[in-house]
């Protein structure tokens, strides 16, 4: 985790409605981006987001849940479900 902290550049707000808020950024050499999501609310959100709602220009791209430190596989959207106070954190790479 400490590569996003010290080697990520662009890091910004890339989405904000209700209690669901993403931030982005550019990963290294610009291969990926970083994608975090956090549901500030008490209740759980389904999430169905595109993703260039949250800020990665891509259709497909290949998905590493970098909290769970597994890779998810390829997805052309955001879809999961953050319990209260919850988030993700993924390395988004364009396919």
């Amino acid at each position: 985790m400490t590569a996003i902290d010290q080697d990520s550049s662009g890091n910004h707000q890339s989405y904000a409605q209700g209690d669901t808020i993403a931030w982005t950024a550019d990963a290294p050499g610009k291969r990926g981006k970083y994608v975090a999501v956090f549901n500030i609310g008490d209740d759980p959100v389904d999430l169905d987001l595109s993703w260039a709602d949250v800020g990665v220009k891509t259709g497909e791209a290949a998905v590493r849940d970098l909290w769970g430190r597994k890779d998810i596989g390829t997805a052309a959207r955001l879809q999961t479900t953050l319990p209260p106070h919850a988030s993700i954190l993924y390395r988004v790479s364009p396919q």
